[in-house]
């Protein structure tokens, strides 16, 4: 496979519901372009329990220590 095919992607269900009327939110994380999602497609993210948070350009699937950071950041657990 040719350049940066893998990705970064946990779907999680919140407790309380996020107030975000659009399906897609992206922000920086690390350095990285992520992007925050409702996991029915089109549907807003308030309107979720589920959401999915994922992000592009990895090499390869070798070192999930992005991943990791993805699940124990502030973001994740407040």
């Amino acid at each position: 496979m040719d350049g940066d095919t893998y990705r970064a992607r946990i779907r999680s269900r919140v407790a309380n519901k996020l107030s975000v009327a659009d399906s897609k939110c992206p922000f920086r994380e690390a350095g990285r372009e992520v992007l925050l999602q409702a996991s029915t497609e089109g549907a807003s993210i308030q309107d979720n329990a589920w959401l999915v948070i994922s992000t592009r350009g990895f090499a390869d699937d070798a070192n999930p220590i992005f991943g990791r950071h993805l699940q124990t950041s502030d973001f994740m657990t407040s």
